[in-house]
């Protein structure tokens, strides 16, 4: 089936997301069926994050933040996006879902996007 995401973060690394992985967990089995519409969201979290932190649980996963992504939800609303790493700057996609504040399982900031006016 392939890879219905492909972006690259700040960071230089390359993430996909298969398409099993998208309909068969992200869609049906997470419980975030809103996602389901709102591809074009997660790969702008992936590709433009305000914030990237270590997860808590996982030392092979980050987690990325966006507010304000193109989606169907809520724009006040960030975009968070799981992570876990499978080689050497790639990484696939493991969850994603909205969310009021960048918050949940998250530890030190490796990214933080620069403002500038």
């Amino acid at each position: 089936m392939g890879n219905v995401i492909t972006a690259t973060d700040p960071l230089g690394t390359t993430i996909t997301c298969s398409a099993s992985s998208w309909y068969g967990h992200v869609i049906k089995n997470s419980g975030h069926t809103i996602m389901k519409s709102n591809k074009v969201a997660v790969i702008e979290t992936l590709h433009d994050p305000d914030l990237i932190c270590e997860s808590s649980e996982n030392d092979d996963r980050l987690v990325y933040f966006k507010q304000g992504a193109t989606a169907t939800y809520n724009r006040g609303l960030y975009t968070k996006v799981i992570t876990k790493k499978i080689g050497e700057n790639q990484s696939e996609v493991v969850s994603a879902w909205p969310q009021p504040q960048p918050t949940g399982g998250i530890g030190d900031v490796v990214y933080r996007k620069t403002i500038t006016v």
